[in-house]
């Protein structure tokens, strides 16, 4: 009878606040105001951390108009790429899941920066380039349309097909190689052995490319590619 009186007692204590405790419950979470401020820092940090896998990419947010109005979201609010390809130009959305849902864009740039090849004066067509020529420099790869260059060696001696200005970064195709009408090493491989003779070349080419050139002892026309400048490789 003492337990039961007891616990009679405790019911008793307790009746007033079962109608708060269960309007507590009820109670939603208080919802979280964000700026236009807030929210441009907001995708700033997440595009950071999404392309940090991305080799030497720089991420710049356009920041949103400080005269949008604040947005209140009770949960933190979902982002996404609008182009999941990580294009140059991209947009990031803001979405808040929420009885009254709302969604924001961010603008967003994705720049990749790599040392490259640039000229260091502006060249002429024909210009045959050195060293003192070049300079390297980081610059957005995504302005280079071709296979740009990251190293002097490959175009040292190489002739100039265009005209380029001061500070242009420099690509492959913007020079021959083995140019028509040069005097080349023609280098033939057949397994472990090589031996060398002399030719003319009969077109232009870049590194990698195919050319015919002439055999200087022979006369005899052969296809090569080119492996250098002024150099070319055959297989025997």
């Amino acid at each position: 009878m003492k337990i039961y009186d007891n616990f009679s007692k405790l019911q008793k204590l307790i009746a007033p606040f079962g109608a708060f405790l269960c309007l507590s419950i009820a109670v939603p979470l208080k919802a979280e105001s964000y700026s236009a401020d807030d929210l441009t820092r907001l995708v700033a940090g997440w595009a950071i951390q999404q392309t940090q896998s991305q080799d030497q990419m720089s991420v710049q947010v356009f920041p949103l108009n400080s005269r949008l109005a604040a947005k209140d979201c009770p949960t933190p609010p979902e982002l996404s790429w609008v182009n999941p390809a990580l294009q140059q130009q991209n947009s990031v959305k803001i979405h808040c899941n929420s009885d009254t849902p709302w969604q924001v864009f961010v603008n967003v740039r994705l720049v990749q920066q790599v040392e490259v090849v640039v000229s260091s004066k502006q060249l002429s067509s024909g210009s045959i380039v050195s060293s003192s020529d070049l300079a390297l420099e980081v610059r957005d790869v995504r302005q280079a349309r071709g296979q740009y260059l990251t190293t002097f060696e490959r175009i040292d001696g190489a002739r100039l097909k265009r005209t380029v200005s001061h500070g242009q970064i420099l690509k492959l195709s913007d020079f021959c190689l083995v140019c028509k009408g040069d005097q080349v090493t023609i280098e033939g491989i057949s397994g472990t052995l090589a031996v060398s003779t002399t030719g003319k070349a009969l077109s232009d080419a870049t590194l990698g490319e195919t050319v015919r050139v002439q055999n200087s002892q022979s006369g005899r026309v052969v296809e090569a590619q080119v492996t250098a400048v002024k150099k070319v490789t055959i297989n025997l």
